[in-house]
C-alpha cells in the first residue's frame, strides 16, 4: 500500500466511532448521512457509528452549549433534508437536535477517527494538536476524508499474491468495492469512478498535481450549496456529445460517496485484521504442545471460547473452526520438523 494508517484499535471492541468535522456546519452532516446509508447497506449498523461536528465560528450551538437562533437552525436542517432527498438517502439527520456541536480537542479520546472535510479543517486541527501539551500521537487518527478515495489506502488495490494476475485481482477488488455502494448512490458514482480513483492513485505517487484533477478539486469543494444541486448532471462537450458534468455538485458528491465507501471499507478491514491477529494470539497461547494436537476441533473451539470470548465471539463457528484447523495443521508440521 502506498499509504498507511495505524489505528490503536483494541480487539474485543465490536464498534468503531467516527467523527466528521467541517467548517460550514453542513458538509459533515451530508457525509454522516451518506456513510450511514453505506453502513446500513453493508449490515454494519451495530459496528460503525458516525457523527458530525464543526469548527465554524458561528456554529448553531455556542461554545457553552446554548442554542443559537432557531430560524437559522431550521434553515440549516431544511437544507440537509433537501440534499438527502435529492440523493435518495433513507437516513438523514433532520431534527434540530442533530445540529453539529462545536469541535474541540476533548473529543479526540471519544472517537477512533477524526475525519476532516477539507484541508483548512485538517490544518487547524493539526495545528491545535501541536500547540497543546499532551497531544502527541493524536495526529494519526486525524485524517482528510479525500485520503480514503485512494484505492491503495482503503485496501482495494492490494498487491496480488503469487501467480495471481495483478490486473485481474485489481478488477475483482474494484468490483467488490463498487458492490459496497447502495444502488441509489451508485448511479451518481459510475460516470466519475474510473477518472476519480485513477487520478487520486496517481496523486499519491507524485507531487505533480494537475489543477483540473477531480480529486484535487474535491478536497477543496466538499462544502455544498443549494444552487449546486440544480446543476445538470450531463452536459454537451465541444463536439456535441453528452458527457458527465466535470465540475460542481455532481463530481463532488461522487467523490464524497467514494470517500465514505473507502472509509467504511477501511474501518471494517481494520476490525477484521485486528480480530484475526488477536484470535491467532489465542491459538498460539492455548495450542503449542504436541499433546494439544489431541484436541478435536470442537474441544479446541470450546477452550478458545472460554479463554477469550470477547475475541472469539467476533467470528462465526465456521470461521473459528477454519482458523483452528489451519493452526493445528501448521503446529503439526512445525513439531514434526
Amino acid at each position: 500500500m502506498s499509504m498507511s494508517l495505524n489505528i490503536n484499535y483494541i480487539a474485543s471492541r465490536f464498534h468503531f466511532q467516527i467523527l466528521f468535522v467541517d467548517n460550514d456546519n453542513f458538509s459533515s452532516h451530508i457525509a454522516e448521512c451518506i456513510i450511514q446509508n453505506i453502513i446500513e447497506y453493508n449490515d454494519a449498523l451495530c459496528t460503525l457509528f458516525p457523527e458530525s461536528a464543526t469548527i465554524q465560528s458561528n456554529t448553531q450551538l455556542t461554545l457553552d452549549g446554548r442554542e443559537a437562533d432557531g430560524a437559522s437552525q431550521y434553515s440549516r436542517t431544511s437544507d440537509i433534508t433537501k440534499l438527502c432527498s435529492t440523493l435518495g438517502l433513507s437516513y438523514c439527520t433532520t431534527t434540530d437536535e442533530f445540529i453539529s456541536p462545536y469541535f474541540d480537542l476533548s473529543l479526540l479520546d471519544k472517537y477512533d477517527l477524526i475525519i476532516s472535510m477539507n484541508e483548512d479543517v485538517q490544518s487547524k486541527i493539526v495545528r491545535s494538536l501541536s500547540n497543546t501539551e499532551g497531544m502527541n500521537g493524536y495526529e494519526q487518527k486525524c485524517r482528510l476524508l479525500t485520503e480514503f478515495i485512494s484505492m491503495d489506502f482503503c485496501g482495494v488495490n492490494n498487491e496480488a499474491d503469487g501467480g495471481v494476475d495483478k490486473e485481474s485481482s485489481s478488477d475483482t477488488e474494484s468490483t467488490a468495492f463498487m458492490n459496497m455502494i447502495p444502488s441509489e448512490l451508485l448511479d451518481r458514482v459510475e460516470p466519475y469512478y474510473a477518472k476519480l480513483t485513477n487520478e487520486k492513485n496517481k496523486s499519491t505517487d507524485t507531487d505533480d498535481t494537475d489543477d483540473t484533477d477531480t480529486s484535487t478539486q474535491s478536497s477543496k469543494t466538499f462544502q455544498l450549496t443549494d444552487s449546486d444541486m440544480n446543476e445538470p448532471r450531463m452536459i454537451l462537450s465541444n463536439n456535441g456529445a453528452m458527457v458527465p458534468n466535470p465540475i460542481g455538485f455532481h463530481p463532488t458528491i461522487s467523490s464524497l460517496i467514494v470517500a465514505c465507501t473507502g472509509l467504511t471499507k477501511f474501518c471494517l478491514d481494520t476490525m477484521d485484521r485486528q480480530f484475526d491477529v488477536a484470535f491467532q494470539k489465542l491459538l498460539n497461547l492455548h495450542f503449542k504442545e504436541l499433546s494439544d494436537l489431541d484436541y478435536t476441533l470442537e474441544e479446541a473451539d470450546a477452550q478458545i471460547r472460554r479463554g477469550g470470548q470477547g475475541v472469539s465471539g467476533y467470528f462465526s463457528p465456521e470461521q473459528r473452526m477454519e482458523r483452528i484447523e489451519r493452526h493445528m495443521t501448521k503446529l503439526r508440521l512445525t513439531l514434526d520438523e
